[in-house]
């Protein structure tokens, strides 16, 4: 989750050109340009920027979500682990633009799989800092599916390894998001006090898109400063 910026990643022309082939019912032409545009290594970072720039030029996710979808299936063929995560975290993230957001059954769904998928990468790539915000993507997607043990295990898993790590900021965005899986699931006295005490910390620690996503962390669940 993240606010969306105007600015590309890539150049405008080859977004416009891929935009349209999509909306033209054309997926096949617009894989078959991207695989074109150099070698591998390069197709995998145009692919990716590419993906964000239809979400946040665009403002479309759905377009963006298909073409990470197939972005990953060209990233694991050619073996890019780290490539394939990378378009799995942003199908999931693209979706909660706004950490007060409610996304549809069908997006949810996608942020499943995503967030599934890119958990089992991250273990074999074996970065931690990476793995945190994958079981915090993981949970998250559960939490808006209602499956609340499943996110609150990915979540706490995630709080745990911040916490070794010394990661405080990782540490009480996963507390944040148990806490507000906990009022979901109706154990809000617990909840409040686990996301309040998340918003207290990043007050302190985090900077100001932080501050204002924990306030609609809150805001979601009924909650104010």
């Amino acid at each position: 989750m993240s606010e969306q910026h105007p600015e590309y990643l890539s150049d405008p022309e080859t977004v416009d050109l891929i935009y349209n082939m999509l909306t033209d019912g054309n997926p096949e032409a617009a894989w078959t340009y991207l695989q074109k545009l150099g070698d591998p290594p390069m197709v995998a970072g145009k692919w990716i920027a590419v993906q964000c720039d239809v979400n946040n030029v665009k403002l479309d996710p759905h377009r963006s979500a298909e073409i990470g979808w197939a972005g990953v299936e060209y990233c694991m063929a050619k073996g890019f682990k780290k490539g394939t995560a990378i378009l799995l975290h942003n199908i999931a993230a693209f979706f909660v633009p706004e950490f007060d957001a409610l996304p549809t059954a069908e997006e949810v769904s996608m942020m499943v799989e995503a967030g599934k998928r890119q958990v089992e990468l991250r273990r074999k790539i074996g970065d931690v800092g990476p793995l945190i915000w994958g079981l915090w993507d993981y949970g998250t997607a559960q939490m808006f599916a209602g499956n609340s043990a499943e996110a609150i295990a990915s979540l706490e898993e995630g709080m745990q390894m911040a916490k070794t790590a010394n990661d405080a900021d990782a540490e009480n965005w996963c507390l944040a998001m148990i806490g507000k899986t906990r009022c979901l699931a109706g154990n809000k006295e617990r909840g409040e006090k686990e996301l309040r005490r998340a918003v207290e910390t990043i007050a302190r620690i985090g900077e100001d898109w932080e501050k204002e996503g924990m306030t609609q962390l809150l805001k979601s669940v009924g909650l104010t400063r």
